[in-house]
């Protein structure tokens, strides 16, 4: 007669022990492989830190669409209401130009060409009108002209209003001066056509962008 423990019922096999269970180091080699990319993406300082500044702003902001502009830049400005989106852009000639936007954000002259100007302080020194769909502010006078580096009777900022919800002007950039002969040449009306509301694809090309940019600016 033999000995010995008799087999489970129905053929079924021995359920393996712990021990066997454990993933064998191949198998966990493999998930980290695997989940690489993710993890590489989370330890980016540059994303992390445009990330939360695009998180921060709950609003609509604007883009540069077209003429091989590119955001260089982002920040998000207004304290704790987070007022508005500046973003930084630059062309294939290193030209810049700066782009604000936001719900209540109306540019830095406030202009209207709808409502008279007010009579005290007097803007002598720019003019407003509509101009198609943007809002163009022109410098009128040659030392006021002098002051922000453009030409008499050249803009010197332009705004859009975009679907209702947004607000956006574009300025050149103060990055090399008001005087930097490569921002001078911008034709801001040209780049006000640029402008559309943000996707949300825009959002995390921008991020994209951005992050890549301080990375490469980063010693």
């Amino acid at each position: 007669m033999r000995t010995g423990t008799a087999p489970l019922a129905g053929g079924a096999r021995k359920r393996p022990s712990a021990s066997s269970r454990r993933l064998r180091p191949s198998a966990v080699l493999l998930v980290l492989f695997l989940s690489a990319p993710a993890l590489g993406g989370c330890q980016n300082p540059h994303q992390r830190y445009v990330q939360r500044q695009v998180d921060a702003y709950e609003g609509e902001f604007a883009v540069l669409d077209g003429g091989g502009w590119e955001p260089q830049d982002l920040i998000v400005s207004g304290g704790e209401t987070r007022e508005h989106v500046r973003i930084t852009y630059a062309d294939g000639a290193d030209r810049r130009v700066v782009v604000e936007s936001g719900e209540s954000f109306t540019g830095y002259l406030g202009c209207d060409p709808d409502s008279p100007p007010p009579s005290d302080p007097s803007p002598d020194y720019y003019v407003c009108a509509w101009e198609g769909d943007l809002v163009v502010t022109r410098i009128v006078t040659e030392e006021a002209a002098r002051n922000v580096g453009v030409e008499a009777g050249e803009a010197f900022e332009v705004r859009a209003d975009l679907s209702g919800r947004t607000n956006a002007n574009v300025i050149r950039s103060p990055r090399e001066g008001s005087e930097s002969p490569q921002n001078s040449t911008v034709d801001l009306v040209e780049v006000g056509g640029y402008l559309r509301q943000a996707a949300q694809e825009d959002r995390e090309e921008l991020i994209e962008t951005v992050a890549e940019v301080m990375a490469e600016a980063t010693p």
